[in-house]
C-alpha cells in the first residue's frame, strides 16, 4: 500500500505519531462509515486513506502545542458526549432508572450494555 503513495503523502510518516490528530476526530465513527459502504476496501482506499492523509498533512503545517491542546479537549468533549448519549439510551424514562431489557433496572450502564448484548448469558 506505502508504494501507492504520493512524495506528499509519505511525509506523514515523518512524524512521530502523537496521542490523537485531525483524522483521529474526523473518522471515530470509521467502522459506522465502511459498513455502509457497498465496497469497503475501495471505499478506504480510495476515500477515506486519501483523506486520512489530507488531514495529516495539514496537521503537520499547523502543530503546535496550543493545537495539540485543542485536539485532545475536542478527543475528550467526544469521549464524553458519546458516553452521556450512551447513557441517555440506556435510561428507563418510566422509573428513571438503567433498562436492561427484562423489566428490572441495571444497576450501571455497563450492565445495560451487557443485557442488550446478543453475548450475554441468560441469568446475567
Amino acid at each position: 500500500m506505502l508504494r501507492t503513495y504520493t512524495e506528499e503523502q509519505r511525509e506523514v510518516f515523518a512524524i512521530r505519531p502523537g496521542i490523537t490528530d485531525p483524522a483521529t476526530l474526523a473518522y471515530r465513527n470509521e467502522e459506522d462509515i465502511l459498513a455502509a459502504a457497498t465496497d469497503r476496501e475501495r471505499f478506504y482506499t480510495e476515500v477515506v486513506l486519501p483523506d486520512k492523509l489530507r488531514l495529516n498533512l495539514d496537521y503537520m503545517q499547523r502543530v503546535s502545542l496550543g493545537f495539540d491542546l485543542a485536539l485532545i479537549l475536542m478527543n475528550l468533549a467526544s469521549d464524553a458526549a458519546k458516553a452521556y448519549a450512551t447513557r441517555q439510551y440506556f435510561r428507563d424514562p418510566l422509573n428513571n432508572n438503567f433498562s436492561n431489557g427484562r423489566g428490572r433496572g441495571a444497576t450501571s450502564c455497563q450492565d445495560a450494555l451487557r443485557a442488550k448484548s446478543p453475548h450475554a448469558r441468560k441469568g446475567h
